[in-house]
């Protein structure tokens, strides 16, 4: 229950951000109370700041503290480990201020020239200044290394990653407009979620299926060939993030269908009408921060174009389904190879 409650509340401060940001749009688009926009809409920004630099220190925490664990902190291991993560705190840091950069209007009208942003709304503001914290997030994970993602002894338990989950469906349904737009329905259609057809079933489980097939045969070529797909560091983080979920069906349930409302909520339904199919993609791959920089994050990321071109052929749903059945199948090898 702790563990629920407190991925609950790691969500709040996004949530609490996204519905001021939907609060602004609303009042300047009423023109009733601009003055009141304007106002809500600093407030907005200042959280958003604030949120962005919170969560830079929390990464740079993160990523300097168990290196000490067990030593004597002198100003000679200090410097040294200083120097050793200095490029990730390079990166967590430009990931920071390319945050904070993306709520200045004039930045972000730079920005619609090449993606389908409205710079005017306050919702993509944030958004896009939120995304950021995705790729500070793979530079933490680099900077920590792989290998302390395979230290980990405790597993999220099942409720925990279902709570995760739900919680991005509603970041989803906030960043579309759902407190401008009042209603449940048009804010789904927004997001491509829909009551899937016999078609939708049918396709999302052949392309999840196919996937599979295609993901399994170039591993085993590559391994026929004796080319490694990925080094030990990944297979170990990989393991040890994932391996508990395919020890049983219900563990593979939710990597499967949780992921599948999650993660397809929030960059096929939500992000890929506003920030394109390759950025949303990237975003997508770069969330997978267990497989580092390697063959695997590439595959996510062709994952993500594919699941991509299914949403803008059909609807979310549809890919939501092939996401489904795409995890559920490789959960279930790994089940039962065991």
């Amino acid at each position: 229950m702790l563990e629920i409650l407190s991925m609950i509340f790691t969500f709040l401060p996004f949530i609490f951000i996204l519905v001021l940001a939907n609060v602004v749009d609303r009042l300047r688009s009423g023109g009733d109370n601009p003055s009141a926009g304007t106002v809500v809409g600093v407030i907005t920004i200042l959280l958003t700041v604030g949120l962005l630099l919170l969560s830079w220190l929390l990464a740079i925490g993160n990523m300097m503290l168990p290196a000490f664990t067990g030593e004597t902190i002198t100003q000679a291991n200090t410097s040294a480990l200083f120097m050793e993560k200095l490029p990730y705190i390079v990166g967590i840091s430009i990931s920071t201020l390319l945050g904070m950069f993306l709520l200045i209007p004039a930045v972000r009208r730079l920005v619609a020239k090449v993606i389908p942003i409205n710079p005017t709304q306050q919702v993509h503001a944030v958004s896009l200044s939120f995304s950021t914290l995705i790729l500070l997030q793979m530079f933490m994970t680099l900077g920590m290394g792989l290998d302390s993602l395979a230290d980990l002894e405790q597993q999220m338990p099942l409720a925990s990653i279902w709570a995760q989950d739900i919680m991005l469906f509603i970041l989803g349904l906030l960043g579309v407009g759902w407190v401008v737009r009042h209603q449940l329905t048009p804010t789904l259609n927004r997001l491509g979620i829909v009551l899937p057809t016999l078609s939708n079933v049918a396709t999302g489980v052949f392309m999840g299926f196919a996937l599979f097939a295609i993901i399994i045969s170039i591993e085993l070529i590559f391994n026929y060939l004796g080319i490694a797909m990925t080094n030990k560091e990944v297979e170990d983080a990989t393991e040890s993030l994932i391996g508990p979920l395919t020890a049983s069906l219900p563990g593979v349930l939710t990597l499967g269908f949780a992921a599948a409302l999650g993660e397809e909520t929030i960059f096929r339904g939500a992000l890929l009408p506003r920030f394109g199919l390759v950025l949303s993609s990237l975003l997508f791959a770069l969330l997978h921060s267990q497989y580092g920089l390697s063959s695997s994050t590439f595959i996510v990321f062709i994952l993500g174009l594919i699941l991509g071109v299914i949403r803008m052929r059909t609807n979310t749903t549809t890919a939501m389904l092939t996401h489904a059945t795409y995890n559920i199948s490789l959960g279930l090898i790994a089940l039962y190879a065991t």
